[in-house]
């Protein structure tokens, strides 16, 4: 920003609001170029793999695979056993995307707040309270406590 002419002050919040902001970003980041990426984001996919017993045919680790709702890519033997690696939705990368999706298509309802003020009675004991502190405080004392100087503690003196 201060390269080109903003101070160091300026409020990002503002810039980026303007205009110019926005032609900026709509230069370098076009729509085509952001669904495209958007579209990636939301099929992402991460592989995973589950664990057979060595001695398991392949094609009844397959099998499993398929009855749990998943395609095999390969089975592979490793010290553990045979591992049956298989692809899975990116579960996070698509709650991103369609939180983004959402956001971009202003489809989200309006939050919305509610505000009350709700009026309640204090028991008598903390509205005595209240009142003896708001004395103290203001250093108006109650005559006779001890602290009608405003001063709580060791040093109260009584001015009767």
């Amino acid at each position: 920003m201060v390269e080109v002419g903003y101070s160091e002050k300026s409020n990002v919040a503002t810039l980026t609001r303007t205009q110019g902001w926005q032609d900026l970003v709509n230069r370098h980041i076009s729509d085509e170029k952001l669904a495209k990426a958007h579209g990636e984001l939301l099929d992402q996919t991460e592989v995973n793999y589950f664990v057979f017993p060595s001695k398991m045919e392949d094609d009844e680790i397959i099998e499993h695979v398929r009855q749990a709702g998943f395609e095999t890519i390969v089975v592979r033997k490793s010290m553990q056993g045979k591992l049956a690696f298989y692809s899975i939705i990116n579960v996070q990368a698509r709650k991103s995307a369609l939180d983004m999706g959402y956001k971009l298509k202003d489809r989200y309802a309006a939050e919305k707040h509610m505000n009350m003020n709700v009026e309640v009675e204090a028991l008598p004991v903390i509205k005595a309270l209240t009142e003896r502190l708001n004395a103290i405080y203001s250093g108006d004392g109650v005559p006779g406590d001890g602290i009608e100087s405003g001063i709580v503690g060791d040093k109260a003196q009584d001015k009767e």
